[in-house]
């Protein structure tokens, strides 16, 4: 069986993440992260869509937040500033998100939303970016558009 609609948006945008310069984009697997927190790490976080009421009759309208937690890991030896290295990757990743915002006409909108910096660690640097992206799918099949 194919993918629901949710689930192939969430699918490209991972692989659109996946294909920045100097980024690896992995989705969460488990509650907690295991993976090994390196320069360039994304992780994908997905929150509960919500319905949205302006639809036409016989669909449901969702509009579907996501995270992108991008690390940033310098070297001791490394002159180049930390807000500069956090600014490229968080351009670089909405540049990805935005680069189709119908997500090859799985979507309606893309949506870029206020970045967040979370509190950092001694060993790496971190920013958000939040955006949502709109879909619709037919009322009683998440899995169609036609």
């Amino acid at each position: 069986m194919a993918d629901t609609i949710h689930e192939q948006i969430a699918a490209k945008v991972a692989t659109a993440i996946h294909a920045v310069d100097g980024a690896t984009c992995i989705r969460r697997t488990r509650r907690k992260i295991s993976q090994p927190i390196v320069n360039g790490l994304v992780i994908l976080f997905q929150d509960d869509p919500q319905p949205d009421a302006e639809c036409p009759h016989g669909w449901q309208q969702w509009d579907a937040p996501f995270t992108a937690q991008a690390f940033v890991v310098l070297d001791d030896t490394d002159t180049t500033p930390v807000d500069t290295e956090l600014n490229n990757l968080r351009g670089k990743i909405e540049a990805a998100v935005m680069a189709d915002p119908q997500w090859a006409t799985l979507a309606l909108e893309t949506a870029v939303l206020a970045p967040v910096t979370p509190e950092a660690d001694e060993a790496y640097d971190l920013v958000q970016v939040n955006f949502r992206i709109k879909f619709r799918h037919l009322i009683l099949d998440p899995f169609s558009q036609t």
